[in-house]
């Protein structure tokens, strides 16, 4: 599939054809590596052009110069998705999207023997599994995914499941 932008820019040249639309093409291949330095240069360069008030003309237009290679770009298409057969590419229209997070679980400074401590000092392990385990509630059967999650308003701006979709 991210060979097709390609092969779709090679047909209209091929063809003799303008490009509908002025485009654009970001390969980056280390989504399997967190992406490293993919958010700071899209920051980077999505600087946009700067408004400069030309005196002569009594109008403003926009300075470029310093404008970053993206400030033009009015949608981001990821291709990175599968093929389900041979010759059926899958379109992907919407994606999940990665959230990352650490969480630091500390104890005491050092072992403390169950005999005597046991039910008396929480074990951070065990506390760490009852916190992630009360963030959604069980499977039910046939139930989505996002009808398990327990935290409130995460899913607020969230459109509900089409009957379409499921």
């Amino acid at each position: 599939p991210a060979l097709s932008w390609l092969w779709v820019v090679e047909a209209h040249r091929k063809l003799n054809m303008k490009l509908p639309v002025r485009l654009k093409l970001l390969y980056e291949g280390m989504e399997e590596f967190g992406s490293e330095g993919l958010p700071e240069f899209v920051a980077r360069e999505a600087v946009p052009p700067q408004p400069r008030f030309n005196d002569a003309k009594r109008e403003i237009t926009l300075d470029f110069k310093n404008a970053g290679w993206l400030s033009d770009v009015d949608h981001f298409v990821i291709s990175d998705n599968q093929w389900l057969a041979k010759k059926t590419p899958c379109l992907t229209y919407g994606l999940r999207g990665v959230a990352y997070f650490e969480v630091i679980v500390s104890g005491p400074a050092q072992d403390l023997h169950s005999g005597v401590y046991g039910g008396s000092v929480h074990e951070p392990l065990n506390d760490l599994i009852h916190l992630l385990a009360s963030l959604r509630h069980a499977p039910a059967l046939g139930g989505m995914h996002h009808e398990r999650i327990r935290v409130p308003g995460l899913l607020d701006d969230v459109p509900p499941v089409t009957d379409e979709e499921r």
